[in-house]
């Protein structure tokens, strides 16, 4: 009989979307159906980035041998909004009625950021004696009042008192606590006020270890020439969202001293118009806009690093973007603290920097430029690392792997309380220390 598993996500996109690149459950919940589970992903109807409703009731999509179960949703216009809130709430309603008619699952896995639906996955578990797990992806709410101005967080704080409690209820009752990183792991015990134990389980993003098909590296080839020409400089790249989380203007004011160094900054968002009018004038800084794979994997194959420039504030300590350079085989430059930082120097496969500091930046970009072999050996440590630990295809057959052991015959399975064990380490984990 196939392991049941209940996925509550509602942020990511849907196979539903037109030339959709499925995220973390999207790929997880159809590599579990491939498996042999018994896969629901519980998500709303109203679809985060197009902000359009993609059916119009309760219903039912496959995902390949996944079931899509849809909950009419309310939507929201603005990420940031009280109908939002009104939304998020109304799933968690919704849920909690309709998972009564259901065959009760082995296992649910509640994303965090969406606390209140995290928390109707803990009620229903503990209800119903079914495990379930949070998975920390974003570190809510406190990243809500860290995009308030400094003098008015304190107030901000006060005002998310109850998604704090909320979030301390959900730490505290889950069965176990993942997460992208071991310090997105410790956020998580320090609201479940406990230390880790064999429950808590690292589940990193990763990154495909697959080539791309003949054609599509072809096409990525001929955009390459067309967009750069056939001119080899050393070139950095930086492939993402351009928004608030990256400290951008530290490399155009390395490149602005490094006037022989290629430099380029692919993506979109919202602080692109800010980032290319401080590059104006400067004829090695390039932005390519949004690229998809086939212009991505032709840009790292002609770069000679890959750049992970993050502000000073930033709380995310082991990002997809590192693992898509490892797929290149690109050596790293870092701002990171945390999980990157010490995997950095544990296995030296880039160099780490201060974020803010040009100076730094500007030293680490001429270590690896001013010593070939050194830039070599990096790029194929990382891909290394990426072949050993964080490959798509390791990170998600080592997380199923953890997930079976909580899938017991109902009989045979104790009350799964919060975990309370003193243990600092994670079984089998794709990676043994920090996020």
């Amino acid at each position: 009989m196939s392991n049941k598993i209940w996925i509550l996500e509602i942020g990511e996109p849907l196979p539903l979307e037109p030339d959709v690149r499925l995220h973390r459950y999207g790929q997880y919940s159809h590599f579990l159906g491939e498996k042999g589970w018994d896969v629901t992903w519980w998500t709303s109807s109203f679809s985060h980035a197009p902000k359009k409703h993609l059916v119009d009731e309760d219903c039912v999509k496959m995902h390949g041998k996944a079931k899509i179960q849809f909950i009419k949703g309310l939507g929201y216009p603005k990420n940031v909004s009280l109908a939002r809130i009104r939304h998020n709430a109304h799933f968690a309603k919704r849920f909690l009625e309709m998972a009564e008619s259901y065959d009760k699952p082995d296992l649910i896995i509640a994303p965090v950021p969406t606390v209140n639906i995290a928390k109707a996955a803990v009620q229903f578990g503990k209800k119903h004696n079914v495990p379930v797990l949070t998975d920390i992806r974003d570190l809510w709410p406190d990243e809500l009042v860290d995009i308030l101005p400094k003098p008015a967080r304190p107030l901000g704080r006060l005002l998310l008192t109850k998604s704090f409690k909320d979030m301390e209820s959900v730490c505290k009752n889950a069965t176990g606590i993942m997460g992208v990183s071991n310090d997105f792991i410790d956020y998580g015990l320090k609201f479940a006020k406990r230390q880790r134990g064999p429950n808590d389980f690292l589940f990193p993003l990763g990154y495909s270890s697959k080539a791309l098909s003949p054609t599509d590296l072809e096409k990525g080839e001929k955009w390459f020439e067309k967009t750069f020409g056939t001119n080899t400089p050393f070139t950095i790249c930086f492939i993402g969202t351009i928004g608030r989380f990256f400290d951008l203007k530290t490399v155009i004011d390395a490149a602005r001293r490094l006037p022989k160094i290629r430099f380029v900054l692919a993506g979109e968002g919202s602080h692109l118009s800010i980032f290319k009018k401080m590059a104006e004038g400067l004829d090695n800084v390039y932005f390519p806009g949004w690229i998809k794979g086939p212009q991505i994997q032709a840009l790292m194959k002609h770069s000679h690093v890959g750049l992970a420039p993050y502000c000073r504030d930033a709380k995310m300590t082991l990002p997809n973007k590192p693992f898509e350079y490892m797929a290149g085989g690109l050596p790293i430059i870092s701002s990171l603290t945390g999980d990157l930082r010490d995997l950095i120097e544990e296995k030296g496969f880039g160099v780490n920097y201060q974020a803010d500091s040009v100076d730094e930046l500007i030293q680490a970009i001429e270590k690896i430029k001013k010593n070939p072999n050194l830039q070599k050996e990096m790029g194929k440590k990382s891909r290394a690392l990426l072949n050993e630990r964080f490959s798509t295809e390791i990170v998600f057959e080592n997380t199923q792997q953890f997930l079976k052991t909580f899938c017991k015959p109902k009989d045979q399975r104790s009350s799964q309380p919060s975990p309370t064990a003193t243990a600092s380490g994670t079984p089998s984990a794709p990676m043994s220390t920090s996020h």
